[in-house]
């Protein structure tokens, strides 16, 4: 209860971002104390912590953002924005995903290794009404490409892996800095 009010004494006064990095790095200190056997337990986890306030963007500010981003950044929150996808279905997208009027989603990547959906099995997702502007994204990708077969990876780095999303993320950033959005954006946005 002490450590919960300790936290709840931030609330208003600081982010819920720098809470939770607070929080993060108490946690970590009580690890040590219950790994070193000076305390039974930690306190910390299980902590309710303050949410993000959701950042939304208007469409103009979306557009101004991907006008900003540099590629391959710029193709993935398209598909992201107007394919209605997470960042992980996004960067492990394979070229043979890409069909004439759908795009499959079979795979995702966790931890920046590629797995199976849950669902895969059942029904891939991936019928868009943005379709276009998704394929005229995808078309400036793969004339740029030099790993073109049917599996390799449309977002690909220079050794065919898949792009790590913390990279992604930076790019996104730096773009919102450029334009003076909101620092808390992120693939939700």
């Amino acid at each position: 209860m002490q450590v919960q009010e300790f936290f709840n004494s931030f609330i208003g006064k600081k982010s819920s971002e720098t809470i939770r990095l607070m929080h993060g790095t108490l946690r970590a200190a009580f690890n040590e104390a219950v790994e070193w056997k000076i305390m039974e337990a930690n306190p910390a986890i299980g902590i309710p912590l303050p949410k993000k306030k959701p950042v939304l963007l208007t469409f103009p500010q979306i557009k101004a953002m991907i006008e900003t981003l540099p590629e391959p950044t710029r193709t993935i929150v398209v598909m992201i924005v107007f394919g209605s996808r997470r960042v992980g279905e996004s960067l492990a997208l394979r070229w043979e995903d890409i069909l004439v009027e759908r795009i499959i989603i079979d795979e995702r990547l966790y931890d920046d290794e590629p797995r199976r959906t849950e669902d895969a099995q059942r029904q891939p997702r991936g019928a868009t009404r943005s379709h276009g502007v998704i394929k005229e994204a995808l078309a400036t990708i793969w004339k740029d490409s030099k790993f073109q077969k049917p599996r390799d990876f449309i977002f690909a780095t220079r050794n065919g892996t898949p792009t790590e999303r913390r990279n992604v993320l930076r790019h996104v950033k730096a773009a919102a800095k450029k334009l003076g959005l909101p620092k808390e954006i992120d693939f939700r946005t």
